[in-house]
């Protein structure tokens, strides 16, 4: 009787445990989503205090790699950008809850722009990221900050953006 009752004991125990473990399919993980990967960025501004879409915003796409560890690079789209202007955005990304990240990509501004909008320095990009329910796609609200050469900010501003995996 004792055997019995170790055994079942026993083999609840495994099944409570197999039931609660990560599960792993093709060496991917199948828990919570995860961000690493390649990643389609549709971005759009927005006014801070109001949350309102930048009225006669361009469309912008930006292509984000998300790689183990918590590295990232980044490119854009962006055509308020002249040709050659803002290098690609390096950065970094952490999990902040069971569907939540944070990433943060800063990339150079080589040149003043032509139309004086965008001066030579840095922009860094502070973003949250939260998942959909089945883990596919993820949206995100930044702020978006650009320093001049002297480290001073002349520009700040916000964007909300909308991400599907790349195949």
């Amino acid at each position: 009787m004792k055997i019995r009752y170790l055994i079942l004991s026993a083999w609840l125990a495994c099944g409570t445990v197999a039931a609660t473990a990560p599960a792993h399919a093709t060496g991917r993980w199948v828990g919570p989503a995860s961000l690493e990967g390649a990643w389609r960025v549709a971005i759009r501004p927005y006014v801070c205090a109001t949350g309102v879409d930048v009225p006669n915003a361009p469309p912008v796409v930006s292509y984000l790699l998300f790689g183990r560890g918590g590295t990232l690079v980044e490119t854009t789209s962006n055509p308020a950008f002249d040709p050659g202007q803002r290098s690609p955005g390096l950065g970094t990304w952490e999990r902040t809850g069971r569907s939540t990240y944070r990433s943060v990509i800063r990339a150079w501004i080589q040149f003043d722009s032509a139309g004086g909008r965008y001066k030579r320095g840095r922009q860094v990009i502070d973003q949250g990221i939260e998942f959909n329910e089945e883990g596919t796609a993820w949206t995100s609200n930044a702020s978006v900050t650009f320093y001049d050469a002297a480290g001073e900010i002349a520009l700040a501003g916000c964007a909300r953006a909308t991400a599907e995996r790349l195949d």
